[in-house]
């Protein structure tokens, strides 16, 4: 019965069947060698009823912790993981455990905006659109939802279960999101207003900020969104109140992906990953690599975000490996370059080649660029140089906002 009571049903049928022959054989045995007659039934009687109790209590059991783990994780992964974790008996550790997993940030640029041209209701429309897309991208990787916080997502991948290449997954998520965000922007724009729809204009915005046949304003149509990504040893696990709990993550590496995603926006760019993501090793077809080798990324800068003392080499994801644009491709040769004399403190040389990587910068659009930020930089470096005459410089910029 402990045996039984420990092995999956078709097991335990095989077990007991076991069991079954070698009592028929014994008994038989017994009465052919020494003339002894042994009750069969009682005992075959037994073995079943054992086996179909035990066979009761383990399918309950079973089906218990099935039920924990759905209403545990419905809300915040795909229910292929969720069955996957049924399968492989993986339960969580209640309290927290600390594993190397990747914190994934993403947030709305200029939201309060939105906040003030939308009302509360056609906000909450446009929300539920673009958050129902990015979290369908996040499930369909194995990512899970942490929570929302207004327009912004926290994710992270890796856990409860375990994959091992979530740093490459988290870079695909990315991609993803960002071509769906485009995606999106377009459906917007094409969107009119019905004939007999009630007017959605109704804070009588001007028609440079919403044209009167749109069904959204002008600023829905350029819709951006800033990611952050990085990679840690990150605590992960139900915490919170015994009444209620949710099964969330914490640590530096989760601070450190917030205040990359916020630091874009200092940059000028709208996915922005750690070194520690990027210089992560994956299997990979029986041998191991990078992520990096997966992906274009232009090196950006080395810093040290609020609060933090130790430097970070932080990145611009592009797009998968041989998928730059010829522009693409001349601005990361130009920028390079940039930085390797802006580097050697050779403001002049520097100032030269990013002047000119400005031209072909991605998001001519925004209100600053890379280019810009190095521009700006190196003029002021020019005046005040990073480090006395003679001393020998780290490239490390210290950010001073979040």
């Amino acid at each position: 019965g402990l045996i039984v009571s420990k092995v999956s049903p078709v097991k335990g049928i095989f077990f007991s069947f076991i069991l079954f022959l070698i009592h028929i054989l014994v008994a038989r045995y017994l009465f052919v060698k020494y003339g002894l007659w042994v009750n069969m039934v009682y005992p075959l009687l037994t073995i079943v009823l054992i086996f179909i109790t035990l066979s009761i209590y383990h399918y309950l059991v079973e089906e218990r912790s099935k039920k924990f783990l759905r209403a545990t994780f419905s809300t915040y992964l795909a229910p292929e993981v969720i069955e996957e974790m049924i399968k492989k008996e993986s339960m969580p550790e209640l309290g927290g455990e600390a594993r190397i997993i990747t914190a994934y940030f993403t947030d709305i640029e200029s939201f309060s905006t939105f906040s003030e041209q939308l009302t509360a209701h056609h906000l909450v429309e446009l929300l539920n659109e673009y958050l129902t897309k990015m979290t369908d991208i996040l499930i369909s990787e194995g990512g899970t939802l942490d929570k929302y916080e207004g327009d912004a997502i926290v994710a992270f991948l890796g856990a409860p279960m375990e994959l091992p290449d979530h740093p490459l997954r988290a870079c695909r998520v990315a991609l993803k999101m960002q071509e769906a965000l485009e995606e999106l922007r377009e459906k917007w724009k094409k969107e009119k207003i019905l004939p007999g729809e009630p007017l959605r204009n109704v804070k009588s915005l001007p028609p440079d900020i919403w044209a009167p046949e749109d069904r959204w304003p002008k600023i829905v149509h350029s819709m951006r969104m800033r990611i952050g990504i990085n990679t840690g040893e990150i605590v992960v696990g139900n915490m919170g109140s015994t009444l209620r709990m949710n099964y969330t993550m914490m640590g530096d590496a989760v601070n450190l992906a917030a205040r990359l995603e916020a630091a874009g926006k200092q940059y000028g760019i709208y996915t922005c990953v750690s070194e520690f993501t990027l210089l992560s090793k994956i299997p990979a077809d029986g041998a191991v690599k990078k992520v990096i080798d997966e992906f274009e990324v232009r090196f950006i800068d080395q810093i040290t975000v609020v609060g933090k003392t130790e430097p970070v080499r932080i990145y611009e994801l592009i797009s998968k490996r041989g998928e730059l644009t010829e522009s693409e491709k001349r601005l990361l040769e130009l920028f390079s370059e940039a930085q390797r004399h802006y580097l050697n403190m050779d403001w002049d040389r520097a100032l030269e080649y990013f002047y000119q990587s400005k031209e072909y910068e991605r998001f001519k659009d925004a209100k600053t660029t890379p280019s810009d930020v190095f521009i700006e930089r190196c003029m002021q470096f020019k005046e005040e140089p990073p480090v006395l005459p003679g001393e020998r410089w780290d490239g490390v910029y210290r950010l001073t906002k979040k």
